[in-house]
């Protein structure tokens, strides 16, 4: 099983949590599997900021489903609808933009 985590932060650099993706199915240039959004700010002051509320209601749609699409990943909900698309190292999400960094080879 192939698992990646992300740290997910603001450009400023306040980190606010984390995204672990799991493969399920990888086939040539088509990977898919299912993702988790855990939020763990590094100060509990950033619960109640719009950033984190934003956060909250992309962890409404869990489990998230992802899937490598050109020349990112995009994240749907159940159904099927798309969420967010993350390219180049961060997505965006009701108006906040995340950066997400690969962390996997430190876990």
């Amino acid at each position: 099983m192939d698992t990646h985590y992300y740290s997910v932060s603001l450009a400023t650099g306040e980190h606010l949590g984390f995204l672990v993706t799991v493969l399920e199915s990888e086939d040539g240039a088509s990977a898919f599997g299912q993702a988790m959004l855990k939020i763990q700010p590094s100060d509990d002051a950033w619960l109640t900021r719009p950033e984190s509320m934003a956060l909250n209601h992309l962890m409404v749609h869990q489990p998230l489903q992802w899937q490598h699409q050109n020349d990112g990943i995009v994240l749907r909900d159940d159904s099927g609808s798309v969420l967010t698309r993350m390219v180049d190292g961060y997505f965006k999400w009701q108006g906040h933009v995340f950066l997400v960094n690969d962390i996997s080879s430190t876990m």
